[in-house]
């Protein structure tokens, strides 16, 4: 069986792979999560099957800023072991927001 690779799909998906890319997987097991500054019960692969609004605010907040100079940010929800699934694709805009963006 061939594997490919993250960066061989997402150029086969018309991504520019020469662009700055970085890939975020979230995965944490603690049942009590800060979300905007309010404890929340629950943990971030639950609200991706269960409560889209809850990840999306989860996966928005850094405490660090991790995506300076990122033109891309591919993200994945962690699943058991070391599988994850895609869950978006982000592009970075020049004014440092992000934007999601569907993959052709």
């Amino acid at each position: 069986m061939a594997i490919i690779k993250i960066g061989e799909l997402l150029k086969l998906r018309g991504l520019d792979i020469n662009k700055r890319i970085k890939l975020v997987r979230h995965k944490d097991a603690r049942q009590k999560q800060f979300i905007n500054g309010v404890e929340v019960e629950g943990n971030p692969y639950d609200w991706y099957r269960n409560d889209k609004d809850k990840f999306i605010a989860y996966q928005s907040e850094q405490h660090r800023d991790v995506f300076k100079n990122v033109d891309y940010i591919v993200s994945f929800i962690g699943e058991n072991g070391t599988i994850a699934r895609f869950t978006k694709l982000k592009v970075l805009t020049t004014n440092a927001t992000l934007t999601n963006i569907a993959i052709k």
